[in-house]
């Protein structure tokens, strides 16, 4: 959805990125990419991000998941965002 995006804002890595991406996805997902990023486009970009739901069979197992805290230095943080392309860091 976020490559649609900035491919169609103009960005030529994003549409790099965005191609390469979809050779890996099924024919559904990237139409459903393509309709999360119009949407997106269409109620400019307010409340754009993803609500994962679970799956029925998740659900149906009532597996309870435990989030795992993690601390991390703002020396790791820094070294993690400079090591991104600028694309990423986006």
């Amino acid at each position: 959805m976020w490559f649609n995006v900035s491919s169609l804002n103009g960005s030529e890595a994003a549409y790099g990125k965005r191609n390469k991406l979809a050779n890996t996805m099924s024919p559904s997902a990237i139409e459903e990419a393509q309709g999360m990023a119009l949407k997106c486009i269409q109620i400019f970009y307010r409340d754009c991000g993803l609500t994962i739901q679970p799956t029925p069979e998740k659900a149906a197992t009532k597996e309870k998941i435990i989030p795992k805290k993690v601390t991390t230095t703002s020396s790791e943080l820094r070294s993690y965002f400079i090591s991104q392309t600028q694309l990423d860091r986006k």
